[in-house]
């Protein structure tokens, strides 16, 4: 009788065991299921965040280009009295420049 509750003790502890291991897999396997998933979809992610990005950059180059032109209208005055002055107001000039380091 001792031997049969030892086996079914044994064989308890196995079962007990092999559930954790189940249970454990399980759970692993679904994390794998959802990497999975999200790497199907990475590559049209990363073809719409690279165009994102392009329409960023063209928006703050297109600002630049604005901007030019709003100081060109507005010191417009300034650079035709400077053009058209005698003596030493017609030595100056007038610049306006732009560094961009990429």
């Amino acid at each position: 009788m001792k031997a049969q509750v030892g086996i079914d003790a044994v064989r308890q502890k196995r079962y007990e065991a092999l559930q954790r291991a189940i249970a454990t897999n399980s759970n692993a396997l679904r994390g794998f299921d959802a990497n999975i998933k999200n790497a199907e979809g990475a590559d049209g992610r990363r073809k719409e965040l690279l165009k994102s990005r392009r329409d960023a950059y063209k928006s703050v180059f297109e600002s630049f280009v604005e901007q030019r032109e709003a100081l060109e209208t507005l010191y417009a005055p300034l650079q035709e009295q400077i053009t058209g002055a005698k003596g030493a107001l017609g030595k100056l000039s007038f610049v306006v420049r732009r560094e961009v380091d990429f």
